[in-house]
């Protein structure tokens, strides 16, 4: 343990924050899953993703549509993702709320 009290005090310097809110999770998929399990989301709200996430990142979400949150897309150019594909995806959110 002292290995892991050590890190993470090393990186709450580098971060600037304190020890007690550094985490460490076994995979980038469960901390993931506890991230999105701590939102309070409602039925109209919206997650925008991209149409490049790994399909277990997709899948950390779809708890949510089950709760009528709606998943809407990014859709990537040519392997990017513009700002604008986060805005297009943000601006049928918005349309689609009401």
């Amino acid at each position: 343990m002292p290995q892991i009290t050590e890190t993470r005090a090393a990186l709450a310097r580098l971060l600037g924050i304190n020890p007690a809110e550094i985490a460490f999770t076994k995979n980038t998929t469960e901390g993931l899953t506890i991230a999105a399990h701590a939102f309070d989301l409602a039925a109209g709200d919206n997650i925008v993703l991209t149409d490049m996430e790994h399909v277990a990142k997709v899948w950390v979400w779809k708890h949510w549509q089950a709760k009528g949150v709606e998943i809407r897309v990014a859709r990537n150019r040519a392997g990017r993702l513009p700002a604008e594909a986060f805005e297009e995806g943000l601006r049928h959110a918005r349309a689609g709320r009401g």
